[in-house]
């Protein structure tokens, strides 16, 4: 089960920045839904709704871990960078400023993609 919102059956409120990153995961009207009813949900649900990226059994979690490790670490590092950069900075700006930052390429190319593009890299 996951216990993320249970916290208003014992008249706790949120400190630590809830209020703002559950409605921002899963929509403000799920948010008020589990805040407001301290409603458990399963894994599965919590998986569905968007709460958590994945739901995986207890005894596969090292390989799926291992493998998600693995497919980032396959692509270029300089892009990865670029993409973490892009997210970091544009979470605060409204849509068309994002986009604009997006378009003017302020991070460059990575290093590798001359020779990513020239050795056909496929994902």
């Amino acid at each position: 089960m996951v216990r993320t919102v249970v916290r208003s059956q014992w008249g706790l409120v949120p400190l630590w920045g809830m209020s703002v990153r559950l409605p921002e995961r899963v929509g403000m009207s799920k948010a008020k839904e589990l805040s407001f009813t301290a409603r458990r949900l399963s894994s599965t649900e919590a998986a569905g709704i968007g709460l958590v990226d994945h739901c995986v059994p207890d005894a596969e979690l090292d390989g799926f871990v291992a493998e998600l490790a693995a497919r980032i670490a396959a692509n270029s590092p300089g892009s990865n960078r670029i993409y973490k950069a892009l997210y970091a900075n544009t979470r605060s700006m409204d849509r068309a400023a994002a986009l604009r930052a997006e378009a003017e390429m302020t991070f460059g190319f990575p290093d590798d993609a001359a020779a990513r593009l020239a050795g056909g890299a496929r994902g």
